[in-house]
């Protein structure tokens, strides 16, 4: 236990909160949204679910477009933060229109960014690969399990579509702040917007490296416009 508790960085912790978010979620998911759509319906959000992630996989054999993507990481996750956003909009008007976009969103957005999350793993794991799946999916198993119980034993009760709606874009939010400092900190990049978060999990003499980087490249420039 103590091993798995010092192992904890951004990743697997971004995997407990997002399960944790779905075992209070799903359920009443089901309840309030899924439960009132046709059979059809439910039917071509799970085609689209499906279809989306096969074809961008096929395009991510293409190691140049993994690599150009992959650059583009917190980008996408901008919009796919922005679509969630204007799902709740739509599902004011049209809750068949919402389920489907929600359908797509995680079919062509989520899945892209599972995909391109590889490579941070990969980056950051490389010799421990196994050992973190493990305790990745540990963490995850833990997270769906709070949240089940909190629901189970009535401690979070949602009648309210609008809270499960809104809940939904929290966790992607969460997470991906989370999935960004990993990202981030493999990378060796900073966000200007992350600087209290990114504090937690990139190390002191990093920052202060990439700060003197920063600073010689901005001296640089001056010099050579002059």
């Amino acid at each position: 236990m103590k091993r798995f508790l010092k192992s904890l960085d951004a990743l697997i912790i971004g995997g407990w909160v997002s399960s944790l978010f779905t075992g209070i979620t799903y359920p009443n998911y089901l309840k309030l949204i899924v439960s009132n759509l046709d059979v059809q319906i439910i039917a071509v959000g799970s085609f689209l679910a499906s279809f989306f992630p096969l074809v961008s996989g096929m395009f991510f054999e293409r190691p140049n477009f993994y690599k150009k993507l992959y650059s583009l990481l917190p980008l996408v996750m901008y919009v796919e933060i922005g679509f969630t956003m204007l799902s709740i909009f739509v599902s004011s008007m049209n809750m068949v229109a919402y389920y489907v976009m929600t359908m797509v969103i995680l079919g062509l957005f989520t899945s892209t960014v599972m995909y391109l999350l590889q490579g941070v793993k990969e980056k950051k794991y490389a010799r421990n690969r196994a050992t973190f799946e493990r305790r990745y999916a540990m963490a995850d198993s833990f997270g769906y399990l709070v949240g089940s119980m909190l629901v189970f034993c009535n401690v979070i009760k949602i009648e309210r579509v609008f809270i499960v709606l809104f809940l939904g874009l929290l966790q992607t939010v969460i997470v991906y702040l989370l999935f960004l400092c990993s990202y981030n900190q493999v990378e060796k990049v900073q966000r200007a917007w992350l600087p209290s978060i990114n504090s937690f999990f990139v190390p002191k003499a990093e920052e202060s490296a990439i700060k003197k980087l920063e600073e010689d490249m901005g001296q640089l420039y001056l010099v050579s416009g002059k």
